[in-house]
């Protein structure tokens, strides 16, 4: 701290963060008590807040990291552990930070001057700042990572049924209803008879799976599964009154589970999605669907 409070301009400030168990963090607090240019901040809950007002960072590569990549703060960086060393060289090479090495292998002088030059050079800031802004690093992992828990946990709630033909009129009607319809690959009305003509053939048919979900509050939506050897294509519509619940996510979860106790031997699954189906296409994206291709069609004949 010293070296680089005698080494920068004396106009630079300094935020200095540390753990509650730093060894140094006594003599840092002291430090910081007759020396205005010094703050010290030790087991801080700001830290977003002090990285935004930074203009710089100095320190170790390690779980502040991703903080650093998504907050695009250039920095100046040193390994204090070689789990530290890889990645940190990766995120060097791409020119998204200043990798000086291992700690134990540098002087101060190395640490001063590359400070200084960061500092000194905006050019260099704004390079790192573009090469930062391209990684995906958005700040939302605790969402995520809270929203696949709930998924999962309203995932293992969902039961899902064979259909049967006392189901026929309830089908009927969700797949004619008009926001069902609007999206279905097919989005005319379906005549009655030709329904029924179809389900009798679904149920017998062993490479057809027609699955009725449903949850605490009732039926919630419906499964079709089309085997072709390992391969099985998927079809899903929640009922028209759960429509808007955010329970497609689950109800995909639900059906990898049937799948993978009914149907072991399919190991990749095909979604065909409407091009005007926005919503479709990034819950199947969400999921960990890949796009690979898109279908024209041209209607002729008026």
């Amino acid at each position: 701290m010293q070296a680089l409070l005698s080494g920068l301009p004396v106009d630079v400030q300094f935020d200095v963060v540390v753990g509650a168990l730093c060894e140094d963090a006594h003599a840092l607090q002291q430090l910081a008590l007759i020396q205005p240019r010094v703050r010290c901040h030790i087991a801080t809950t700001q830290m977003a807040t002090l990285m935004t007002k930074a203009t710089i960072f100095v320190g170790a590569g390690g779980a502040t990291t991703w903080e650093r990549v998504c907050l695009r703060l250039p920095s100046i960086i040193v390994a204090v552990a070689p789990n530290q060393e890889a990645f940190n060289e990766e995120l060097a090479m791409q020119g998204a930070q200043c990798y000086l090495g291992p700690v134990h292998m540098l002087d101060l002088p190395t640490i001063v001057s590359s400070s200084a030059l960061l500092l000194g050079n905006s050019a260099w800031r704004q390079s790192m700042k573009r090469q930062l802004a391209s990684k995906q690093v958005d700040g939302l992992g605790a969402q995520r990572v809270a929203s696949a828990m709930l998924t999962f946990n309203h995932a293992a709630a969902i039961q899902l049924r064979p259909a049967c033909m006392d189901d026929a009129v309830d089908l009927h009607t969700w797949r004619n209803h008009p926001t069902v319809r609007q999206f279905a690959g097919d989005d005319q009305e379906i005549p009655f008879a030709t329904h029924i003509r179809w389900l009798n053939t679904a149920l017998v048919d062993k490479d057809c799976a027609l699955l009725i979900a449903s949850d605490d509050a009732g039926v919630l939506g419906v499964l079709r599964f089309d085997r072709t050897r390992s391969e099985a294509t998927i079809s899903i519509y929640l009922v028209p009154d759960r429509i808007g619940q955010g329970l497609g996510k689950h109800l995909l979860i639900a059906g990898e589970r049937w799948l993978q106790t009914h149907w072991s031997d399919v190991s990749r699954l095909k979604a065909n999605v409407r091009v005007d189906n926005l919503r479709s296409a990034k819950l199947f994206e969400t999921a960990g669907y890949q796009a690979t291709s898109q279908h024209f069609i041209k209607r002729l004949g008026g």
